[in-house]
């Protein structure tokens, strides 16, 4: 993510985690993002503008009208904090360690 005077700015056509997402929407900004599973859950949750990417004009239009909106609070910060990173990996390292109960004992 890079900021910018508009805000930051994020660039991935494939690439996706979503935290620099969540993390625009955090801080009131506007999202212009590929249209993916990823973010289409999250604008979901916390709103965005999803894009083809590879729709050049629809792309431009999209962040055109992004840079007219000003920085808002987001109205529901509780969504959010669910989306810590700590938080997702003690999230992460409870789910493999119930895989690995569930699993049994190796056998050799």
């Amino acid at each position: 993510m890079i900021k910018l005077d508009a805000g930051p700015q994020s660039g991935s056509v494939g690439l996706a985690f979503g935290m620099p997402f969540l993390e625009a929407r955090s801080r009131g900004l506007p999202v212009v993002a590929n249209d993916l599973p990823v973010f289409r859950e999250l604008s979901g949750l916390v709103g965005g503008e999803l894009v083809d990417c590879s729709d050049h004009d629809a792309l431009r239009h999209a962040i055109a009208a992004a840079l007219g909106q000003p920085a808002r609070a987001y109205p529901d910060p509780a969504i959010l904090s669910g989306f810590k990173w700590e938080q997702i990996a003690q999230n992460l390292i409870a789910d493999i360690g119930k895989l690995l109960q569930s699993a049994g004992p190796r056998q050799g």
